[in-house]
């Protein structure tokens, strides 16, 4: 649907006015990495398909009205429940960037294997008993 994302490297930016900014109210008890996987799972996207209209250029791009943007109703638990699901999507988070890690490495190896098998610089060895079947 959209892209709703939060400044995390500085402390201020500088956005488009075709953005709507927004930021959680002073005092508000709420967890910011729970917000972020709310807005990066999608789960605000039903409410938003109600409201966005398409652009009078026809160039795909949704327009969503600030005053329907801030009436829309988040479903959200207390900010106790909301640690503890942050907390686990975090260590999935951190689980799947060394998973793609170890998969970069496994590639990188069977690249090099291959073609150090395609070359000639490595050979394979079979045993006896499987080489006279081969």
């Amino acid at each position: 649907m959209g892209a709703i994302k939060p400044l995390t490297r500085y402390d201020q930016g500088v956005v488009s006015s075709l953005y709507i900014c927004f930021r959680l109210r002073d005092g508000a008890e709420a967890d910011a990495d729970f917000f972020r996987h709310y807005f990066e799972e999608g789960m605000l996207n039903e409410g938003l398909s109600g409201i966005a209209q398409e652009g009078a250029r026809n160039h795909g791009l949704l327009n969503v009205g600030v005053g329907d943007f801030f009436k829309l109703r988040l479903h959200i638990p207390d900010v106790i429940e909301q640690r503890r699901i942050a907390a686990i999507l975090n260590m999935a988070e951190q689980k799947e960037r060394l998973i793609t890690a170890q998969l970069g490495k496994l590639r990188d190896e069977k690249k090099a294997l291959m073609s150090q098998l395609l070359t000639g610089k490595r050979r394979v060895r079979l045993p006896a008993d499987e080489a006279a079947h081969a």
